[in-house]
C-alpha cells in the first residue's frame, strides 16, 4: 500500500518526510472498514451479506459446516444475534440446524463479503491471525468477554 502525495499540497514535503520514518506494516487495516460499508450496503439495500472466511486454530465456527477450511455464513439482521464487526474480529451468535452458536472470527480471515442476491462485494486475501497462544489468557482484551481460546 503507498501513500498518494497530490502535487500543490502545502505539507507535502512534511508528508513525504513522515512517511519514510513509518514503516509500511503499522498502518492500520482497511479491512474492518470494507467489511462494515459492504454489511451496510447490503442491509441498506435489502440484500443478504454472506460473509467467507478461511478457518484456521483462532476461528470459532461450527467445524461441521466447514468445507476445504472454508465457511460461509449468512450475517444477515434475521440470521444473527448481537453482530459485532470491530477492526480485530467478527463476532456474534447464530443458529445451525436449530442449535446456536457463538461465532468468532478474526478479521483477518475474512475472504470476503458478499450479496448472496447479486454477488456484488468484496474479496480479501487471509491474513496471519493477530492472536497466539497467550490470547488463552481470559484477561486478554482483544477477545470478546467470555470468549478465550480451547485447544
Amino acid at each position: 500500500m503507498s501513500i498518494i502525495d497530490f502535487p500543490g499540497n502545502k505539507n507535502s514535503q512534511q508528508n513525504s518526510n513522515k512517511q519514510k520514518n513509518k514503516d509500511e506494516n503499522t498502518i492500520p487495516s482497511q479491512k474492518p472498514y470494507l467489511v462494515r460499508a459492504i454489511y451496510d450496503w447490503c442491509s441498506d439495500y435489502g440484500y443478504k451479506p454472506y460473509l467467507a472466511v478461511a478457518v484456521d486454530k483462532f476461528t470459532r465456527v461450527p467445524n461441521e459446516f466447514v468445507s476445504n477450511g472454508q465457511i460461509v455464513l449468512n450475517i444477515n439482521r434475521e440470521a444473527v444475534n448481537k453482530l459485532e464487526i470491530s477492526n480485530d474480529y467478527v463476532y456474534f451468535w447464530a443458529r445451525f440446524s436449530g442449535v446456536e452458536r457463538e461465532i468468532f472470527i478474526p478479521i483477518g480471515r475474512v475472504i470476503a463479503i458478499y450479496a448472496k442476491e447479486n454477488g456484488v462485494g468484496m474479496q480479501f486475501m487471509p491474513e496471519d491471525s493477530p492472536y497466539d497462544d497467550d490470547d488463552n489468557n481470559p484477561n486478554n482484551p482483544n477477545l470478546p468477554k467470555g470468549l478465550h481460546i480451547v485447544e
